[in-house]
């Protein structure tokens, strides 16, 4: 998902993505923690308990602490926390205050985060997703990203049920996925039955694609009719039936009227956050978190021990921003700073230094002026409306340099749809290309061009793999992928440092002889 694409969901408020910065330690957590990381990452995972069931209770309230599309968003903030850490402070004080509380996940754990991630290949993404020990999580479509391998590794959790009903694993090891269709959890007096969707992929175009993430990941995207079956197969088994599941709140508003038998949907896909739970006397609620570790939630569910019915839903919301007042955990943080530190010693080592602000245009001319240089191409073109960020002036980090650019690997497995590409055009194409709309394409080019010569120019993948993004009616050929965009102005930006040259403008930096 990206600010561009809309989801229609009621009394919602959408979230912005969060930034992260330089740390500096926080009085209430000890983020210098001297912890080994072997230690915090793969300490002894095993599911969590919870009491046995009370014989002189009437009632039993289940508690549901939830997040969704975190996107690798585990980085910390400028007070040295991890947003990661405050969701499992959260879920602390919810376990506290009621031992029958899940931990869920609503998918799309990966991509569009850390640079820890990028540089490990999913790796570091997966041992911090592992560390947070969920009691149940559904694969999303952003998780499918890297590869079939990382998929098959991230579905086998030593803590979490994980889900993925629509979609199923036929390659030639069956017992490598370890996703199921639906599971079953005793949580007290209570038997609570899960199932989880997953949404379609998305191709080069960054538009939604019909058909299956791999070959060996057979999908089916009726999502009302792999719910209704579900139902007819578990409903009478449990008391409770919860999806958690990856499709977007639309698709979840459908699914409720349609399917009969449904308690409550934990949502994902559509980064919407919903200050209230979407349901009336009519419906089930649905509710998501939001995007980006901006918020946690959760939903009270009290249910009447002898009739099994639902008598009453509680609703609670919480920040997980710096001035959030949400308590962060400490051993929580230690291990999200020792997994990013092992994969990315350098994310929040200055590599740049800006003179002034900088917004979408200006970070569009500065990474087509990169592609011209680390590339070594003739000329370069950036779509404006692909970077993320605004950079205000001063120190420059590789984590803030990878989230101006972020990646999403579209088709699956393959480099991310903004990703840097080289192509040939003849000069009569590069002319055009010189009177583009400053606002939405930002190009560098030589000073003459010559229309009979062929040049090498730099552009993204989408302009590149797909003729009616190109403006214009401008065609390219020979389109081969480089790099990520992020890795482009990351040479770029070592390179200016080295010089002695601000980032953003060409006077020498006020330090150097």
């Amino acid at each position: 998902m990206r600010p561009t694409r809309h989801f229609l969901a009621f009394l919602v408020l959408a979230t912005a993505c969060a930034t992260s910065t330089p740390s500096s330690p926080d009085a209430a957590v000890d983020v210098g923690a001297d912890v080994a990381q072997d230690a915090l990452v793969e300490a002894a995972p095993k599911r969590h308990d919870f009491p046995a069931c009370d014989p002189t209770a009437t009632t039993q309230r289940v508690s549901f602490v939830h997040v969704n599309d975190l996107h690798a968003s585990y980085t910390p903030l400028n007070d040295g926390i991890s947003p990661v850490a405050r969701i499992m402070g959260f879920l602390q004080q919810s376990r506290a205050e009621n031992p029958y509380t899940l931990f869920t996940d609503g998918g799309d754990d990966y991509e569009k985060g850390s640079v820890a991630e990028l540089l490990s290949q999913g790796h570091a993404t997966r041992e911090i997703v592992r560390a947070m020990q969920f009691d149940v999580r559904v694969i999303g479509n952003h998780d499918y990203a890297w590869s079939e391998e990382e998929v098959l590794a991230n579905s086998q959790d030593p803590v979490a049920h994980v889900l993925s009903s629509n979609i199923h694993y036929v390659g030639n090891d069956s017992d490598r996925f370890g996703a199921v269709e639906f599971t079953v959890m005793q949580i007290g007096c209570v038997k609570v039955g899960f199932f989880g969707l997953t949404s379609q992929p998305w191709d080069s175009n960054d538009n939604l694609a019909p058909g299956d993430f791999y070959p060996n990941f057979p999908s089916n995207y009726d999502y009302v009719a792999v719910a209704t079956d579900i139902v007819a197969k578990h409903r009478k088994d449990v008391d409770l039936l919860i999806a958690v599941d990856h499709i977007g709140l639309e698709a979840d508003q459908i699914l409720v009227q349609a399917v009969p038998g449904i308690d409550a949907i934990l949502s994902g896909h559509s980064h919407s956050f919903t200050l209230m739970p979407l349901a009336d006397s009519t419906f089930p609620p649905v509710v998501q978190s939001g995007a980006f570790c901006q918020h946690v939630i959760r939903l009270d569910v009290d249910i009447d021990l002898k009739t099994r019915k639902i008598k009453h839903f509680d609703y609670e919301t919480a920040g997980l921003g710096m001035d959030s007042g949400t308590p962060a955990d400490a051993v929580m943080n230690a291990t999200v700073q020792a997994v990013v530190r092992k994969y990315a010693p350098e994310w929040d080592k200055s590599l740049a230094t800006l003179a002034g602000a900088v917004g979408q245009a200006d970070a569009a001319r500065l990474a087509a002026q990169a592609e011209r240089a680390v590339l070594a191409v003739d000329a370069a073109l950036v779509d404006v409306h692909t970077t993320w960020s605004l950079w205000l002036p001063g120190e420059l980090t590789q984590q803030q340099l990878a989230e101006m650019f972020k990646v999403e690997r579209e088709p699956p497995g393959s480099p991310g749809f903004n990703a840097a590409y080289t192509a040939k055009i003849t000069g009569v194409e590069l002319q055009k290309l010189q009177h583009l709309n400053p606002d939405n394409w930002a190009f560098v080019g030589p000073a003459s061009i010559d229309p009979q010569h062929v040049y090498t120019l730099g552009l993204q993948k989408r302009t590149a793999l797909n003729p009616d993004s190109m403006p214009d009616g401008v065609t390219v050929t020979e389109p081969k992928a480089a790099m990520e965009m992020w890795e482009v102005l990351d040479k770029f930006a070592r390179a200016r440092s080295q010089a002695c040259q601000y980032l953003d403008v060409e006077d020498k930096l006020p330090t150097c002889p």
